[in-house]
Formats: C-alpha cells, sequence, structure tokens
C-alpha cells in the first residue's frame, strides 16, 4: 500500500476519533518503509496526545536517531519523562528543547517542575519566573483588548456590553481613565445612579494611583457630581418611606 495514502487515512481517522485505527495506519507504514522516520513522529504524536508516553518517547526516540532533534520532539519527550518520574532525564530533553526554543513558556513550567522534583528550588523559582514573566505579557495585551472591544461596544450604544469588558481590565488592574468610562456611562446613559456613585467613589479612593492628572478642576466636577447624586439617591429614600 502506498505510504502516503497511509498517512492520510491517519489522519482521517484521528479526525474521526478513530485513534487505534489511526495508529494501525501508521504502523501498517513503518512495517512498509521502517526508514521513513514522519511514520514514527505522526505515531508519536497520537501516542503523546493519548498520554501514553512511553509508547511516544519510543517513536520519538526513532526520530531522534535520524538526525531530527526539533524543538517539539526533544520538550515532548522531556515532558514524557516528567510524566513518568524520570525527572533527571527529563532534563536533559528539555533543556536542549529550551536552547532551541527560549521564548517557549511552556518548556520553562515543564523545567521548573523537573527542578521542583529534584529538590533544587532555587533553578525551580528562575523557572517558574521566566513563565510569569512571558504571561504577564499575555495578560497586558488581553486587557488592552478588553479595553479595545469596550470602546467599540460603548460607540455602539451597547452600554452594558461596554461595561462588562472594562470591568475585566478593570478588575485586574486600576486605571482612572477605565472607572470613570464606567462611571460615566452608569451616569449618563444607563441612568443608574447606584453604580455610577460606586465608581465615584471608587475614583476618589484611588486618588493616589491616577495614572493620568485631570487637574483640581477636573477632581472638584467629579466630587460635586456625586455629591449631587448621593444628595438626589437620599431625597429619593426619604419620599419613599413616607
Amino acid at each position: 500500500r502506498n505510504i502516503s495514502a497511509l498517512k492520510n487515512l491517519s489522519y482521517l481517522y484521528l479526525k474521526m476519533g478513530k485513534v487505534d485505527t489511526a495508529i494501525y495506519q501508521l504502523t501498517k507504514g513503518i512495517e512498509i518503509d521502517s526508514s521513513d522516520y514522519d511514520l514514527y513522529n505522526r505515531r508519536g504524536d497520537i501516542y503523546f496526545s493519548q498520554n501514553l508516553h512511553f509508547k511516544a518517547g519510543m517513536d520519538y526516540h526513532k526520530v531522534l536517531s535520524s538526525g531530527d532533534s526539533t524543538k517539539v520532539v526533544l520538550k515532548r519527550l522531556g515532558i514524557g519523562l516528567l510524566y513518568n518520574l524520570q525527572n533527571i532525564e527529563a532534563l536533559d530533553y528539555l533543556k536542549a528543547a529550551f536552547k532551541k526554543d527560549s521564548g517557549d513558556f511552556e518548556i520553562s513550567s515543564y523545567l521548573g517542575q523537573a527542578y521542583y522534583n529534584l529538590k533544587q528550588y532555587r533553578k525551580s523559582i528562575n523557572y517558574y519566573n521566566k513563565v510569569l514573566g512571558f504571561l504577564s505579557t499575555f495578560a497586558k495585551q488581553i486587557d488592552y483588548t478588553h479595553v479595545l472591544i469596550a470602546d467599540s461596544y460603548k460607540d455602539s450604544s451597547l452600554y452594558n456590553e461596554a461595561i462588562s469588558h472594562y470591568s475585566k481590565a478593570l478588575n485586574n488592574k486600576y486605571t482612572a481613565r477605565i472607572c470613570m468610562t464606567i462611571a460615566h456611562i452608569y451616569d449618563k446613559n444607563l441612568n443608574n445612579s447606584d453604580k455610577a456613585i460606586d465608581y465615584y467613589q471608587l475614583f476618589f479612593q484611588n486618588l493616589d494611583k491616577m495614572e493620568f492628572s485631570h487637574g483640581p478642576d477636573y477632581v472638584e466636577n467629579v466630587k460635586k457630581r456625586l455629591g449631587w447624586l448621593i444628595e438626589n439617591r437620599n431625597k429619593k429614600k426619604v419620599k419613599s418611606s413616607k
């Protein structure tokens, strides 16, 4: 049978969720041509996806023996050994993978885990700090995107959706700009004075964190608006209690 056809069949069976049949196609291909290391690589990937790390490792070692030392192969060999608690052996492959791509935060995370298992805590901390450094970049981008999509919702007059995204960014990091934007939406667009009061008060609680300066006039105007809202709310409560 044609090797390419077996590879294609394996791919199709895998997409259909027929994992064993997909593996069988690749195994048949290896029986026909054991020098085709792509077959081992594909079968290793399937084993890896099924958490069959020992079998995956056997196939990846075959790939390595062909001279293919790509990051993915090294990384997955290391992960498999780590799951089998072979921490020292895992480090050899994970460090080799790290040399090929020091920006892969997963590799740093697994290195941190391996060193932790070996009670080499300083090295573990070093690699976990690298992971935090990588992820902080993504977190900042996520927050920024929440603000951008919130701006679009706000300018489309979809105020509740806008607040939902502004709030997600604000919950991760307070900024006066987002706080006041939410306050204004509740105040001017949704006529929700209680919520507006909450965010105006939050603004004053965090005056020392102002990342920009509006000057005393701006702060005074916000204070007057907050005072008026609170006074008006109190009047309504008095009327409703009579």
